[in-house]
């Protein structure tokens, strides 16, 4: 029964770290690091240890790439608080459509489309409406809040595929047979 707990915790944890992956305020890969540890010491799954060893690493660089990339994207173009902030709530929005509405539809075509519109386009117009409102000027505001925007998508699809990776390496070569 207490392993059962114990995997459910690692569960929920993976659950909120890809969550994480697009709130970029909350930790994504180092919570499915956290999830797998907890899932693998408490209910004794036996993990092999290169696998954790794997994942510990590519969590430790997407925290120093995400730490690095607005550096490097603000050397491009600069952007202020007001675009990191159109960005975060854009994703929130986006990820609650993408949720929303990607469960409702049938065809690949609307799927992408359902994508595209909650990863893409509503974290975008976020952070333009943002950068709009403290720069009060139409052409002003785009290349900031296409910097802000570049910087989340980065963020977000690095984050992404290291939670990806340690699900996957943990499912695919994790256990000992």
């Amino acid at each position: 029964m207490m392993s059962f707990v114990w995997i459910a915790i690692g569960i929920l944890l993976i659950a909120l770290a890809f969550i994480g992956c697009f709130v970029q305020k909350f930790p994504g890969p180092l919570a499915a690091f956290v999830g797998i540890l907890i899932a693998n010491f408490g209910a004794d799954l036996n993990i092999s240890a290169s696998a954790l060893i794997i994942c510990a690493l590519a969590v430790v660089l997407s925290m120093v790439l995400n730490r690095f990339l607005p550096k490097i994207t603000a050397r491009i173009h600069e952007f202020g608080k007001a675009g990191k902030w159109g960005s975060v709530i854009g994703s929130v929005i986006g990820v609650i459509v993408l949720l929303w509405g990607g469960s409702e539809v049938d065809s690949l075509g609307a799927v992408i489309a359902f994508i595209l519109l909650g990863l893409g386009v509503i974290p975008f117009a976020f952070c333009y409406l943002f950068e709009l409102i403290s720069r009060k000027n139409v052409q002003a505001a785009l290349m900031p809040a296409t910097a802000a925007y570049v910087t989340f998508l980065c963020g977000t699809l690095i984050k992404l595929a290291v939670c990806i990776y340690c699900v996957y390496a943990v499912i695919e070569y994790g256990f000992i047979a």
